[in-house]
């Protein structure tokens, strides 16, 4: 299980937390519905935000996204895939046009190293050739022993640099 700080509803981040969850809740046989109910309202709660928000296992494997992620990168990146790690968009460059490979941006060296990352810009591509700039948060996600077992990012389109990134 996630640590409490973090907040309860982040534990179905990861379904078997969610599972563990209902269990301590009502140890009863048949705890699927109440999984389901618990997944369900963090996905509501999810798309209710209006950052995009994603979250990678430990393995670096997408495992939660929201719905403004998806319209942010113009695409649905398939969940629990080994293909695509770290990152959902086609195509990310720092602000001075350097390829940033998925295993290197934020979300990477977060589920790596645990480190935290606030405030750090990259040029987002789409896979119908719009660019955007894209502001990132991103927190490792640790469990009650302080391991990493993945991380979080929340990330914005900067206002002030759409007119001049969708003029590309």
């Amino acid at each position: 299980m996630l640590v409490p700080e973090h907040g309860f509803w982040w534990t179905a981040f990861f379904p078997e937390d969610a599972r563990a969850a209902a269990e301590a809740r009502d140890p009863g046989p048949d705890t699927a519905p109440l999984v389901e109910s618990l997944l369900e309202l963090d996905q509501a709660i999810l798309d209710a935000l209006p950052l995009g928000i994603y979250a990678c296992d430990v393995d670096g494997q997408i495992i939660r996204i929201n719905r403004r992620a998806v319209e942010l990168w113009g695409r649905a990146p398939r969940l629990h895939d080994p293909a695509q790690r770290f990152c959902g968009s086609f195509r990310v460059e720092s602000l001075e046009g350097d390829f940033i490979p998925p295993d290197q941006t934020p979300m990477a060296h977060a589920v790596r190293a645990g480190e935290s990352f606030e405030g750090v810009e990259a040029v987002v591509h789409n896979p119908d050739g719009k660019r955007w700039v894209a502001r990132v948060n991103v927190a490792p996600l640790r469990d009650a022993d302080g391991s990493v077992i993945g991380a979080i990012n929340s990330r914005r389109r900067c206002d002030g640099v759409m007119n001049f990134c969708s003029n590309f």
